[in-house]
């Protein structure tokens, strides 16, 4: 699915972050520089639960007015419903505040195009084994705090039962 540019726009991609592991940002940075190269948006900055820059430092990342914020994360839970819109001060789907407008989006987990690319992956890491005799476990964080924090890894695993994936079994697992 084709992505609108946003020429005028500010793209800011939230994530978990980590006190441990330093690399674990990584990833969240190489995505936003792919996204930068595209030109899809303005600019494109990052911001972390449990690192800099940090959700709180998100107002003084970009002087963009308009801004779409994305959530990395698998499901929609405790961080996308709660932790994420009191830190960035969200009321709603669309809200303006200090004179920025904050598009809240859907975690990037609930897209449609996930069952797929979670089937590509698979097939990437283990080319050479058989679907009928694989058990392919799709592992997610979940917490007791959010129901939903567990939905989209449910999800994923009736979707890919009904594909014709061809899996012996698909299961669910947590941290």
């Amino acid at each position: 699915m084709p992505i609108t540019p946003k020429p005028h726009s500010a793209l800011l991609i939230v994530g978990h972050g980590s006190t441990e592991n330093p690399d674990s940002s990584t990833p969240y940075f190489d995505h936003a520089d792919e996204i930068r190269r595209r030109g899809l948006f303005k600019e494109v900055h990052c911001c972390f639960w449990k690192e800099e820059p940090s959700m709180r430092e998100a107002w003084y990342l970009t002087d963009c007015t308009d801004i779409y914020v994305v959530p990395d994360f698998i499901s929609e839970g405790y961080f996308t419903q709660d932790v994420i819109p009191r830190e960035l001060e969200l009321s709603g789907p669309t809200t303006t505040v200090r004179g920025k407008t904050f598009h809240y989006c859907l975690p990037v987990g609930v897209h449609p195009s996930m069952t797929g690319l979670i089937l590509r992956r698979a097939k990437e890491v283990a080319p050479d084994i058989d679907p009928a005799t694989t058990t392919l476990i799709i592992t997610g964080h979940g917490t007791g705090l959010n129901q939903n924090s567990t939905k989209a890894i449910r999800d994923q695993v009736d979707l890919i039962i009904a594909s014709d994936a061809g899996y012996a079994h698909v299961t669910d697992a947590y941290m």
